[in-house]
């Protein structure tokens, strides 16, 4: 796991998305790219909380998320794509500060024959400003 983590946080700032650049809307069907993915709403917020008050704190709470082992026996949360699944809403956190880049977050409710999950959908400040022109 130590291998993970110093890459964390570039690898999540480079995760932003320049091609569809908004989260899915309410009610669509798809696949998503690899991101941050985790069993609560809360443990993907506290993600981004840690990460803005510096890399290692991030990687350090996503390592503990990591290593926790739900009902499923799989990690709470995990760095993967999403394959199918449709999005039931998504809350928009605005500007995040991850390894002193900024880039702008959602986190995404997801549900498929899974189960729940809720993703974070980062995109660039430009594309953020593109979309809103």
């Amino acid at each position: 796991m130590n291998i993970l983590i110093p890459g964390l946080a570039a690898a999540i700032s480079l995760l932003a998305a320049p091609a569809n650049a908004q989260p899915p809307s309410v009610g669509s069907v798809g696949a998503l790219p690899t991101s941050i993915l985790c069993d609560t709403r809360e443990q993907v917020h506290s993600i981004l909380t840690a990460f803005e008050k510096g890399v290692e704190a991030g990687t350090s709470r996503f390592s503990e998320l990591y290593r926790q082992i739900n009902t499923r026996r799989e990690p709470t949360c995990a760095v993967t794509s999403v394959g199918t699944a449709a999005a039931t809403g998504s809350e928009e956190l605005g500007p995040v500060s991850i390894g002193g880049g900024e880039v702008y977050a959602w986190i995404v409710h997801l549900k498929n024959g899974s189960g729940n999950a809720y993703y974070l959908y980062l995109e660039s400040p430009a594309e953020a400003l593109k979309n809103t022109i």
